[in-house]
C-alpha cells in the first residue's frame, strides 16, 4: 500500500537563509601583507610640467662673396737660357780638343792644366765623352731641339751651366733637367783624373754635324769637369 502525503509548506521568503554571493575571501599571506605596506611607503611619482619648445633661433646667413675667375693661360713658360753666338764662342772648347782648352793662356783649343793631346787629357776627352752623350741620347735630342725652336736659337749656342746650372722659368729642375741630369751621370762615372781636370772657358757641345743641329755651352773662367755632377 501507498500513503500520498501532501508536501510541507515552504517557510517564507524572509526567514530563508541568504544564498552565499561567492567564495569566501581569503586571508592575505604574510609576504603579500609586506608587500602592501611597502607600496604604501613609496613616494608617489609627480609627473613633470610639459614644457613648451624654445623658439626657433635666426641665423643671419654669412654674406656671399664675389667669385673671382681667373684665366689660365695654356701658352707654355718663357725659357731664360743665354744664347751664345760665334764672336762669343771663340776659342771654346770643342770635342776632339783634348783636357784643357778655352780662351785661357794658350789661345784657341790650348792652355789649361795638362795642356792637349798627351798624357791623361788624351785618355779623358771630357768634352767628347759628353758630346757622344748628347748625340746617342733620343731623350736629350728631343728635348734640346724642342727649346732650340721655341727660343729661335739658329745656330746660337744655349748656354746651360754658367758655374752653376742655369734655372728656366717654369721648368722643373735646372739646366734642362734631363740633359743636366745625364750630364751629371756620366761626368760621375769619369775617372778621378778627367774629373779634376782643369778648363779655361768655355765648352761646346754639337748635336749633331747638321747645319741646324743644336748646341750647348758649359763653362766659366775657370773650372773642372767634376763641377758638372754636383746638384
Amino acid at each position: 500500500m501507498v500513503d500520498m502525503v501532501p508536501p510541507e509548506t515552504p517557510l517564507p521568503e524572509e526567514i530563508q537563509e541568504p544564498a552565499m554571493a561567492g567564495p569566501p575571501a581569503e586571508t592575505p599571506t604574510p609576504s603579500q601583507s609586506a608587500q602592501t605596506e611597502e607600496a604604501a611607503k613609496a613616494p608617489t611619482v609627480v609627473p613633470k610640467p610639459q614644457t613648451a619648445p624654445p623658439p626657433p633661433v635666426h641665423r643671419t646667413p654669412p654674406p656671399v662673396l664675389p667669385t673671382e675667375v681667373v684665366q689660365v693661360s695654356s701658352a707654355p713658360p718663357a725659357l731664360d737660357l743665354r744664347l751664345l753666338g760665334e764672336g762669343e764662342l771663340a776659342g771654346a772648347l770643342v770635342a776632339g780638343a783634348g783636357a784643357g782648352g778655352g780662351a785661357g793662356e794658350g789661345g784657341s783649343g790650348g792652355g789649361g792644366e795638362g795642356g792637349s793631346g798627351s798624357g791623361a787629357s788624351g785618355r779623358c776627352d771630357m768634352a767628347g765623352r759628353l758630346q757622344a752623350l748628347v748625340r746617342r741620347d733620343s731623350r736629350i735630342q728631343s728635348e734640346v731641339r724642342r727649346v732650340q725652336a721655341t727660343l729661335s736659337a739658329g745656330r746660337r749656342a744655349m748656354q746651360i751651366w754658367d758655374g752653376d746650372w742655369v734655372q728656366s722659368q717654369g721648368q722643373e729642375g735646372r739646366g734642362l733637367a734631363g740633359v743636366r741630369q745625364a750630364i751629371a751621370v756620366e761626368v760621375a762615372f769619369a775617372p778621378r783624373e778627367c774629373r779634376q781636370q782643369r778648363v779655361n772657358g768655355l765648352v761646346v757641345l754639337s748635336l749633331g754635324d747638321d747645319a741646324g743641329a743644336p748646341r750647348l755651352a758649359l763653362g766659366t773662367a775657370s773650372w773642372q769637369w767634376g763641377e758638372l755632377a754636383l746638384r
